[in-house]
Parts: C-alpha cells; sequence; structure tokens
C-alpha cells in the first residue's frame, strides 16, 4: 500500500510572491524526503503568443490565464494513479524501504485559485516577503522574457493582491493538517506476525509565498 501525500508548494510571481523562496525550500525538500516529485507550475505556462496584453498595459503573465491548468491537474493526477511509476519516470530513485510512502511537491504562484488543484491537498503553506523586499529580490532576477519598465508596480504586486485577497475570501486555509489520517488495514510480514499499520494520509499541500505571513512546521 502506498502512503501518498500531496504537497503544494505556491510558486512566487504574486500570490505566492515573486522571489518569496518557495524554490529554496523546494529543492531541499526534495532532497531531504524519500520517493519525492515535485510539479513546478510554471511548466505550464501558455506560449508567449497566448498571453493577452491588460488594460495596464502589460502581459499578463500573473493571472490564471496565462497556464494551462487542466494540463497541471492531469499531470498531477498521473502522479495519484501511479505515483511509483510517475517517480521512476521522472528520474526519482525510488526507495522502497521508506514504507512505500511517496511525497508530491506542488510549487507555484496560483496553486491556491484552481479550485480542482486545492481540493486534492492536505497540506497548504503560503510564504510572502515584505513589498520592499520582493521588488528588490525581483530586479535581481534575469527571465528569459526581461521585465519591462514598472511591471513589477503596474502588474505584478497588485495581481498578488488581487489573488491574495481572493485567497482569504474564498476561505484557503494554509498552515495545518487538512484532513485526518485514514487508518490503515492490518499488515502481517511473511511468518504471520502482525505489524503496526503503515500510515496512510490523504494528499498534502504546501504552498509556498513570500515571508510576510508565518508559516507553522506543521
Amino acid at each position: 500500500m502506498e502512503d501518498c501525500l500531496a504537497t503544494g508548494v505556491a510558486r512566487t510571481r504574486c500570490p505566492s510572491m515573486t522571489n518569496g523562496g518557495k524554490t529554496t525550500l523546494t529543492n531541499s525538500l526534495l532532497k531531504s524526503l524519500p520517493n519525492c516529485c515535485v510539479i513546478h507550475q510554471d511548466d505550464f505556462f501558455k506560449p508567449q503568443d497566448q498571453i493577452a496584453v491588460g488594460e495596464d498595459g502589460f502581459k499578463q503573465w500573473d493571472v490564471l490565464e496565462s497556464l494551462d491548468m487542466e494540463a497541471m491537474l492531469s499531470t498531477v493526477q498521473a502522479w495519484m494513479s501511479s505515483p511509483r511509476k510517475f517517480a521512476r519516470a521522472h528520474g526519482v530513485n525510488v526507495q522502497l524501504d521508506a514504507s512505500d510512502t511517496h511525497i508530491l511537491i506542488l510549487e507555484g504562484f496560483l496553486l491556491y485559485s484552481y479550485k480542482p488543484l486545492v481540493d486534492l491537498y492536505s497540506r497548504r503553506y503560503f510564504l510572502t516577503v515584505p513589498y520592499e523586499e520582493c521588488k528588490w529580490r525581483r530586479s535581481t532576477r534575469r527571465y528569459m522574457v526581461p521585465d519591462p519598465p514598472g511591471l513589477f508596480d503596474g502588474h505584478v504586486w497588485p495581481m498578488y493582491q488581487k489573488y491574495k485577497r481572493e485567497m482569504e475570501a474564498n476561505g484557503v486555509e494554509v498552515g495545518k493538517s487538512l484532513s485526518k489520517m485514514r487508518p490503515a488495514p492490518p499488515h502481517w510480514d511473511h511468518l504471520g506476525n502482525l505489524k503496526v499499520p503503515p500510515r496512510v494520509s490523504p494528499p498534502v499541500s504546501l504552498a509556498l509565498g513570500p515571508r510576510g505571513w508565518s508559516v507553522p512546521a506543521g
């Protein structure tokens, strides 16, 4: 039996804010946790010619419509249907002695704005950083599509505030376990001795935005 934990890590572009430390945390978790896979929301951006220009005059990269969320959901569902197969297909060294636990981390900046994904998380985290630090970090980054002048104040930060307000209005809770552990059936070894049943948890969600909110350890 596989113990599957889906962990959503919110990126930092806005609603998890830009340059909030999600990737750094994700990489640390990936090295520390057994049988751990990561799905990055940034991998699901639509082609540049499909990104609309908004009333603010900027390409709308920081909105949900800029992402192929159906494709991302399908990728998450592929992991849920066979975590071990998914891990091996993505180059993860599967450790069979790790209680057959499999963990999925979702890393992105709009993970809590797409309800079909929100319903899959069992743990959620959201990292924030203050405006000044966020803007400074953003200015030090080099993107394939460079930020035009005024993008941060004219689009990135307003979109972050917008989606954060929507997240709060929709009652999306972060920083706590979202579901009770399901009891596992009895387990016997090859000699017929009863063993302690393995822990089976529903998907976990771990969403990382910038640092403004404290992130409980549990």
